[in-house]
């Protein structure tokens, strides 16, 4: 592991002063220009200092770091690759054992309903031929009809290593059409502009090349000003 090396005496004073130099400086003339000037290179001075006492560092501890990330993901990966297919393939037959279950259900729910409508039919005639008055068959045919569907347990048993299937939702952009499509609706105020994201990296590269006369609708060129720091003196 690198060990993190502080960063040299001389450097944290010369901050400290810079800093407390800069925050009570206003350029109002030419010395207090110079000044801020010579400021200006003393910090891009320490800058590069900095820079470059923590570089090593970095570079040894990204380097370590991309080790130890290369090593997990090879580790995981066939792990990972055999849980997804196992978790599709659980939540695929428990889907399915479902689907079954409701199709039996539905079939009985259906079946006692016409058993229960027979029943009703035959009680009605039943009543007719022992001489029931009209208010009497009425009566019958308006009583509420008691309908008996057995209930059909799951076709198999939900193993409590794992969880019932989850429903997992992604959008897609349809390719080029189904963006255009998205472009429009957002035109439209129908869906909120958040939807769609700018390049701002090939918005600034354009920015860089074509200067005030970028010309992207909705887009304005945004100049700001920095002085740079001189290398060499």
């Amino acid at each position: 592991m690198t060990q993190l090396q502080a960063i040299p005496t001389d450097v944290l004073q010369e901050r400290q002063q810079i800093v407390l130099r800069a925050k009570n400086l206003q350029i109002v003339d030419q010395p207090t220009y110079d000044e801020a000037a010579l400021a200006h290179n003393t910090a891009g001075y320490l800058e590069k200092r900095i820079e470059d006492h923590y570089e090593p560092m970095r570079v040894a501890t990204k380097a370590a770091y991309d080790t130890v990330l290369k090593a997990k993901k090879m580790d995981l990966e066939p792990v990972l690759e055999v849980k997804a297919i196992l978790s599709k393939a659980l939540a695929r037959y428990s889907l399915e054992q479902e689907r079954i279950r409701r199709a039996e259900q539905d079939r009985l729910d259906k079946l006692a309903v016409k058993e229960a409508e027979a029943k009703r039919k035959a009680e009605i005639e039943a009543a007719k031929l022992a001489g029931a008055s009209r208010q009497e068959i009425k009566e019958i045919k308006m009583a509420p009809i008691e309908v008996v569907s057995p209930t059909i347990d799951p076709t198999h048993a939900q193993s409590r290593l794992v969880s019932k299937p989850i429903e997992q939702w992604t959008a897609e952009v349809m390719g080029d059409e189904g963006f255009m499509f998205l472009v429009k609706a957002v035109a439209e105020g129908k869906v909120q502009a958040g939807l769609l994201l700018p390049n701002q990296v090939a918005l600034n590269q354009m920015a860089r090349t074509f200067k005030d006369k970028l010309d992207v609708p909705g887009v304005k060129p945004v100049c700001e000003h920095r002085t740079a720091v001189r290398a060499g003196i």
